[in-house]
């Protein structure tokens, strides 16, 4: 279990940040392809994707200062580097229309 105190020392936050340098591109590449697959699901289920994003830089070196009492190895152990939003509607609102 971690230090609760435990701050992530220089060289470590440097390969971390070093390491997710590295799969950036990757990260760029799965969002492309998920705001693509989502797409055509949003047009036939008629849903809206409202945004994709992978997580920057800047906010994954704070995220990884922020978070190192928790996460020790953030590059691999975050789960939010890419993700997606999707808007459905709610049967019941459309029914009150």
């Amino acid at each position: 279990m971690p230090e609760k105190d435990a701050m992530i020392s220089f060289e470590e936050h440097k390969r971390q940040i070093e390491e997710y340098q590295k799969l950036f591109p990757f990260y760029q590449t799965y969002a492309k392809v998920l705001k693509g697959i989502l797409e055509k699901a949003c047009k036939l289920l008629s849903r809206r994707l409202l945004s994709r994003r992978v997580q920057g830089r800047i906010q994954f070196c704070r995220e990884s200062v922020r978070k190192y009492t928790k996460y020790r190895d953030p590059v691999n152990q975050f789960t939010d580097l890419c993700g997606a939003r999707v808007i459905g509607s709610n049967p019941l609102n459309r029914s009150r229309r």
